[in-house]
């Protein structure tokens, strides 16, 4: 495909979209398909950072071992047009977002009716004018003590239905729709970056869409488990 006016014009639309003050934290998100996926969900969403923390070791359970090719099937090269943050340690994010402004807020399960000390706020009354993580845990264990003790809160996706919970790519997409437009809504505009950083942005991905081409062979680099077979 030919690197076109109109292309560049899509691009310029993209950049002047994206949202740098709503943002996703994968805090131990084991299942490389899953990483995959939210990584997508935040390029199709607008989000512009996505915080990685790596996964525990659990007893007993085998870390999932990344695979290119099935990478690139889910994410469809989606984290070369997004900033991917790598963090050692809870600890680390959590003083990134501090430095940088944000409110932290951890997904948990819903309380039962009659456990209201413990019960999360719905995500829909989070206050997304105001910068802000949302913190997406490991499938088998949740959110780390560490970041669970540092965060400003929980929330919770309601439920209305029988299941009571949602694969973590699933919950992380539907937060991510819901907090984007409450965070453009409250500020009233498409994006919250400056002209001057949405300008530097298009630069980015004009230099992006240069050296890879319109369909890149994708490495996935950031996805990856160190070591992963091709």
């Amino acid at each position: 495909m030919e690197f076109t006016a109109a292309r560049i014009a899509k691009l310029a639309r993209v950049a002047s979209r994206r949202v740098e003050g709503m943002r996703i934290v994968l805090d131990g998100v084991a299942d490389p398909g899953n990483r995959a996926a939210i990584i997508r969900s935040a390029e199709a969403f607008g989000i512009l950072n996505v915080h990685i923390i790596p996964p525990p070791v659990i007893p007993g359970k085998q870390t999932p071992v990344a695979r290119k090719k099935h990478y690139r099937a889910i994410s469809t090269g989606s984290e070369k047009w997004i900033n991917v943050i790598r963090h050692d340690t809870p600890h680390d994010c959590l003083q990134d977002l501090r430095e940088k402004g944000f409110r932290v807020y951890c997904a948990k399960p819903e309380a039962p009716a009659h456990d209201v000390a413990t019960r999360p706020v719905p995500l829909t009354e989070l206050d997304f004018s105001s910068k802000t993580a949302l913190v997406f845990g490991n499938e088998n264990i949740g959110v780390s003590p560490q970041l669970s003790a540092g965060a400003d809160g929980d929330f919770t996706i309601h439920m209305f239905g029988l299941t009571e919970s949602l694969n973590v790519s699933v919950a992380a997409a539907v937060c991510m729709h819901w907090g984007r437009y409450s965070r453009t809504a409250a500020l009233g505009v498409t994006t919250d970056l400056s002209e001057e950083d949405s300008k530097a942005l298009l630069g980015k991905y004009t230099s992006i869409e240069h050296h890879y081409g319109v369909t890149p062979g994708l490495t996935n680099r950031n996805l990856e488990e160190p070591g992963a077979p091709p």
